[in-house]
This record gives C-alpha cells, structure tokens and sequence, in this order.
C-alpha cells in the first residue's frame, strides 16, 4: 500500500458550496424578477407554463404544486424573494 494520505480542506468545500448556492440563488431569483415583469397580473393558466419553462431552463426541479404556488403569487401581481441560507 502507497503511502499516500488525502485531506480535506472544509473551510475550502464549505465555501465553494456557499458560492455555488448564492449562484444558484442569484440565477432563480433573475427568473423569478423576469416572470414577474412579464406576467405579472396574468391568470395562472398563462402563468404557469411560464414558470415551468422557467425552471427548466435554470436545471430547477419542482413539483406541480410548487410551480402552481409560484404561478399563484406572480399572477397576482406579488414578487418571489429568494432568501438563501447561509451554509
């Protein structure tokens, strides 16, 4: 056996990690702003395949019921805040 040995850096990790969340938190509250430009005030049936294809587009998954829910909140004139947690 070779005498090799591997550590981890974990305040490295923790902070790629931490980029990478507020990327990913910056990236869908861009979309969430741009639906709520663009359809803001619609009915829901127009809304929601919006969303969806919203979503797609940023590697999001979400249910039904979510996307419904965020359909919901832009139809009704209101914004998306995303809050992301620290790590």
């Amino acid at each position: 056996m070779s005498g090799f040995k591997f550590e981890f850096d974990e305040r490295a990790i923790r902070k790629l990690a931490q980029k990478a969340v507020d990327e990913a938190g910056r990236e869908f509250q861009q979309e969430m702003d741009r639906l709520h430009r663009s359809y803001g005030g619609q009915p829901v049936a127009v809304v929601k395949p919006a969303v969806r294809a919203a979503l797609r587009r940023i590697d999001v998954t979400a249910s039904d019921e979510e996307i419904t829910d965020y359909a919901e909140v832009i139809a009704r004139g209101d914004r998306i805040v995303v809050d992301v947690e620290r790590l």
